[in-house]
């Protein structure tokens, strides 16, 4: 598995940055928990404190911002034929990518990806 394979499924979850994206963030991350095949102990809160924190620091903050309002206009999160965030989730997936392949930042990202409410495949 890939570390960009790691990153981009969860994504989907949610995302923060300001605190109206916060909200979406932890909202639809606990909309995830309760999907077929999710982690349902997921710790919604650390999941999107480290996705912001990640965000700032990879400088993906635009493309964070949108997947988290694009994730809270949708009817069900849980569908996967529901793929209308496909491209926000690609766009952060990318950013992300680029910052993580510096092993310096590894550990950072292995701590966003564990806190994921969805499985990793």
């Amino acid at each position: 598995m890939t570390l960009p394979k790691i990153l981009v499924f969860p994504l989907v979850a949610l995302f923060a940055l300001a605190t109206a994206c916060a909200d979406h963030c932890k909202d639809s991350c606990d909309t995830l928990k309760k999907c077929p095949g999710a982690n349902g102990n997921a710790d919604c809160e650390s999941f999107c404190d480290k996705g912001e924190v990640m965000s700032e620091h990879a400088n993906c903050q635009s493309q964070w911002d949108d997947l988290n309002n694009c994730a809270a206009d949708q009817n069900s999160l849980c569908q996967d034929k529901d793929s209308a965030c496909d491209n926000q989730l690609a766009a952060v997936g990318a950013c992300f990518s680029v910052y993580c392949r510096n092993t310096a930042h590894s550990s950072e990202c292995s701590a966003f990806a564990s806190t994921s409410p969805q499985p990793l495949f």
